[in-house]
Formats: structure tokens, C-alpha cells, sequence
């Protein structure tokens, strides 16, 4: 007799509209604390390792089967073309829960039906249906012994890639292990007769968020923005206060960012659920959280000494070059990210490191050390066809400048200006003085306040009369 193992008890799916298209979310283990053999063996998943991905899963694409290149080689699921043909959906709200990790599917209606309708009816018919998690990971290699199971190596530092379903198949962390398509809690073997009875009874779909509501995406967001505007503080005597920005919106919580006018910012996790009126009512206390952001590398998959599929580490001593370099935008927090990338992109950051590094040294010298053009002209080769050229060009630079020097002394008074107030004035001013005055003056030009009046001496006086009066001869 055919039977199933089902959760008797609160296995919940929902329909939401996600990006204007319908999703059906179920939830789901991914992955539990134990020893799991799949392509590397009999491996050690400890829960310290699991909770420290949390975070990098959210967002990661859902599919059916891991997904291969024509070659039979599995391939990140994240490679654009990949995502695009096999993505069915979308891992949200990751979290440890005792030794579990736990997350919803949001699985696309519209790409199941096409592309695996009988695994979307299996999955609305609450069948069990094994996952198995895509993920690369370091291994330390030594041998154990974990609850009477022996494991070849210990699974570190996990990098999420996507989550496959696998309809027909066992995953290495199975639905007898506690993973799969699942309810979070306790489950019962059955047999078909039973389940069948239990599916009637027990298919409970919440309506808080669905897309038959009255109530869309955008005014569930208006609704918590209400919620939060009267958190909002402002003091006119010491011009300070607080203010609260909505951030994320999920199914059943939401993100909210606290900024205070010294410059302090601060995230916080608050629950919330609609009522019969669709209205929006907060559920316990606030949880300050912390804001990661994590890009997960697109990667070619490489082979172990096991036949097993992980990313090579790159040379530790590289990465520590990176980390180190005094220009150096890299921090011990990117440790993780930059040693799971291949040594070749390791050694292309380090040669662009090191030529930064290298400009930012020549930009200080020439700051520093160069103040005339004879400095310049110290930095380059006596042999340099771009010396001669640059000696050439402030030659004549310095004979105009004179040119335009003696003019100025030779067409003034001597007293007006000096040799040593020119030579100190830039160029530019020498030659505004110098096109004020005529080249070809036969009388100096006096600059003095009260300078002598010219007046011709060699006539007679010339009487001023009245209009009309001649004078006589």
C-alpha cells in the first residue's frame, strides 16, 4: 500500500500577486543540521554554518531539477540565461528555526502550469515533494561520526544559488530526513486512504493576502506608512528629531528605517496582519535588525578531488593583499565574497589595485615635489624628444615675456615701474600692461597723478571770442 507522509496540522498555502502575477506560497525545510550525502558524499551540515546563509537566500531562484548545460554539467541557476528559461519562482523569508531552515516558495501560477503543472498539482494536493538546495560551499575534509552517521567532511561557508524541486526524486536532505514541500511541524505517516481524507480537512488557504482581496500591494504599503508616521518626533527648541521611512513589505512583516537628524540610522523588523476590514494591524514589538546586502558571484561550477561540484578557493595570500592595500576599497567583511571568486579574478583585482595604488603615489609626487617647470623638466630623460620640445616651448615663452618687459620700461618714465615688479607679475598682466602702451610713442606716457600737461609752445595764443566776432589781423 502506497502512503505518504503529511502534516495533520496547520499546512497553510497562500496566493499573492507578486509583480503583478499570481503566486502560490507554500513552505518549506531546505536543509536541516545532520549528515546529508549528495554529489560530495556524506557530508556534515551543522547549524551553525546554516544560520550564517540566512540572509543570502532570499531572492534566490526556484526550479525544477538542478539545472545542467548541454554537456550534462550543472550550472549556477543565477547565469541570466539559465534564470530566464528555468526560474519558477522565488525563495522568500529565510530563518532558522531550531536545527531547520525553514523559507517560503513563492511559486509562479503562471511558469508551473506551463512548465510543471503536475508538480503544482502534487504541490496544491499537498503531496510530499523532496527539494534539494544549490549551493557552494567549502569543505574541510576530515572524517566523523554525527548521531550513529559517518561523514567524510564537514560543509563551511554556504553561498546560496537557487532551490530545486525534485518531483520523482529523493533529495540528500529527503522528505525522512524532515526536508521537502512541507509544514513546519510534526509529521505523521499515513496511508493514501488517510491522506485523502486529511487533504479535504486539512487544505487551509489564508485569504489575508490574497489576490481575490480587495486590498492591493500598494495600499497594504500606504496602510503601514500610516502605522508608522505617528513614531515620528520633532523638537523646535533643539531643531532634532526622528523620522520613519517604510523600507520593505513581506506577507506577514515589514521593514521600516528609523533616521534621526544627527545622521543616525537604524532598521526594524515589525509584524502585521489584515483584519476582516483589510486594514492593517501590528502584531508584538519591533525587532532592531541589521541591513545586509549580498551579491551572490555567478560562477562555473568545478569539480573536487571527489568528483563533487564546488567553487575553487582563491590564494588566501592574494585576497589578504586586497584586504591590506592602503587604497584598498576591500574589508574583512568581503572576505568571504572575495575567496570564493576564481584566482584569476583575484589576480585582476590585485593588478587594479596595484595600479591605482601606484597613480594615487604619482599624483602626491607631482603635488608635492613639482613647483616650476625646471621641476618637470628634472622627471624627464635629457634625451626626451618631449623635453626638448617642452625646453623649446618655454623658451620662447620666456623671450615674449621679455619682449613685452623692455617694451613696458622703455615706453614709461623710469620710476614707474621696475624690473623686479614685472618679473614678480604674472605673464598675463604683463601683457595687458604692455598692449597699453603705444609701440611707437614718440613721448613717454607719465602714470603719475599729477603728471605735466604738454602744451604747444611754438604758436601764438589763440583768443576765444564770442560766437561770431572775427579776430583782426
Amino acid at each position: 500500500m502506497k502512503t505518504y507522509k503529511l502534516q495533520q496540522e496547520n499546512y497553510q498555502m497562500r496566493t499573492y500577486k507578486y509583480n503583478g502575477k499570481d503566486h502560490l506560497i507554500v513552505p518549506v525545510i531546505m536543509m536541516r543540521e545532520g549528515v546529508h550525502s549528495g554529489s560530495h558524499g556524506p557530508i556534515l551540515h551543522t547549524t551553525a554554518e546554516l544560520n550564517k546563509s540566512v540572509e543570502a537566500w532570499n531572492g534566490q531562484p526556484v526550479v525544477i531539477h538542478h539545472p545542467q548545460n548541454e554537456q550534462g554539467v550543472y550550472v549556477s541557476a543565477n547565469l541570466p540565461k539559465v534564470r530566464e528559461k528555468e526560474e519558477v519562482g522565488i525563495v522568500f523569508n529565510t530563518h532558522m528555526e531550531e536545527d531547520k531552515l525553514k523559507a517560503e516558495l513563492w511559486l509562479d501560477v503562471t511558469k508551473m502550469t506551463n512548465q510543471a503543472l503536475e508538480t503544482l498539482n502534487a504541490i496544491k494536493s499537498l503531496e510530499p515533494m523532496d527539494v534539494s538546495v544549490g549551493i557552494y560551499t567549502d569543505e574541510q575534509e576530515i572524517e566523523g561520526e554525527w548521531n550513529g552517521e559517518t561523514y567524510s567532511a564537514i560543509a563551511l561557508n554556504y553561498r546560496p544559488d537557487h532551490l530545486a524541486i525534485l518531483p520523482g526524486e529523493v533529495g540528500a536532505c529527503s522528505w525522512a530526513d524532515g526536508c521537502g514541500i512541507r509544514t513546519n511541524k510534526k509529521e505523521e505517516v499515513m496511508t493514501k486512504k488517510d491522506t485523502e481524507t486529511a487533504v479535504k480537512k486539512e487544505r487551509i488557504v489564508d485569504n489575508n493576502l490574497t489576490t481575490n482581496a480587495a486590498i492591493s500591494f500598494n495600499d497594504i504599503s500606504d496602510k503601514l506608512r500610516d502605522k508608522i508616521r505617528p513614531l515620528n518626533t520633532q523638537s523646535t527648541a533643539t531643531q532634532s528629531g526622528t523620522y520613519h521611512y517604510l523600507s520593505s513589505v513581506f506577507p506577514d512583516y515589514f521593514i521600516y528605517e528609523r533616521e534621526a537628524t544627527e545622521g543616525e540610522r537604524s532598521f526594524f523588523k515589525q509584524g502585521y496582519a489584515l483584519d476582516a476590514n483589510n486594514d492593517t494591524q501590528l502584531i508584538g514589538e519591533p525587532i532592531e535588525v541589521k541591513r545586509e546586502i549580498i551579491y551572490t558571484p555567478v560562477q562555473q561550477v568545478q569539480t573536487n578531488k571527489n568528483g563533487g561540484k564546488k567553487m575553487t578557493p582563491c590564494c588566501r595570500e592574494k585576497v589578504n593583499s586586497l584586504i591590506t592595500n592602503k587604497v584598498t576599497p576591500w574589508s574583512e567583511k568581503n572576505r568571504e565574497w572575495l575567496e570564493a571568486q576564481d584566482e584569476p579574478i583575484i589576480d585582476n583585482l590585485v593588478l587594479e589595485m596595484n595600479r591605482k595604488a601606484s597613480n594615487e603615489e604619482a599624483v602626491q609626487v607631482l603635488t608635492s615635489e613639482i613647483k616650476t617647470s625646471e621641476d618637470v623638466l628634472k622627471l624627464l630623460p635629457k634625451d626626451s624628444v618631449v623635453r626638448t620640445e617642452i625646453e623649446e616651448g618655454l623658451n620662447l615663452h620666456k623671450a615674449a615675456r621679455q619682449e613685452k618687459i623692455d617694451h613696458i620700461l622703455n615706453n614709461t618714465e623710469e620710476g614707474i615701474w621696475t624690473k623686479e615688479q614685472l618679473n614678480a607679475m604674472p605673464t598675463e598682466v604683463v601683457v595687458n600692461i604692455a598692449k597699453s602702451i603705444p609701440a611707437d610713442t614718440s613721448k613717454k606716457v607719465d602714470y603719475s597723478a599729477n603728471g605735466n600737461v604738454q602744451v604747444n609752445t611754438t604758436a601764438d595764443d589763440e583768443v576765444l571770442l564770442p560766437v561770431g566776432v572775427v579776430a583782426s589781423k
